[in-house]
């Protein structure tokens, strides 16, 4: 019984740490539509980031710490995206600086 109840917490002591987990993938954009590599996207407030891909393609675990993305490429201006639990597949476009 013991082994029992001990499983048990076990189980719902991961499921419970795997529901932070909020994997975001989506692509970065240009102006003209076209697909924007080496995107730095950051978990606003932590230090938690990744980078677009040549196709413009990115994936990135928030673990549940913040619920805004940063985009950050240096002939661009910055994006902020709020993210709710629609936040799946992502479209950013980011417009050039002037």
């Amino acid at each position: 019984m013991r082994l029992i109840q001990l499983s048990l917490c076990c189980f719902f002591m991961v499921l419970l740490s795997c529901q932070n987990n909020n994997l975001i993938s989506g692509k970065v954009y240009g102006a003209q539509n076209q697909a924007l590599d080496s995107v730095k996207v950051l978990v606003n407030g932590t230090d938690i980031y990744t980078y677009s891909n040549e196709k413009g393609y990115f994936k990135i675990n928030t673990n549940g710490l913040s619920d805004e993305l940063l985009f950050d490429k240096s002939e661009y201006k910055l994006k902020f995206e709020k993210l709710n639990e629609k936040s799946v597949d992502l479209k950013i476009k980011l417009q050039p600086k002037l």
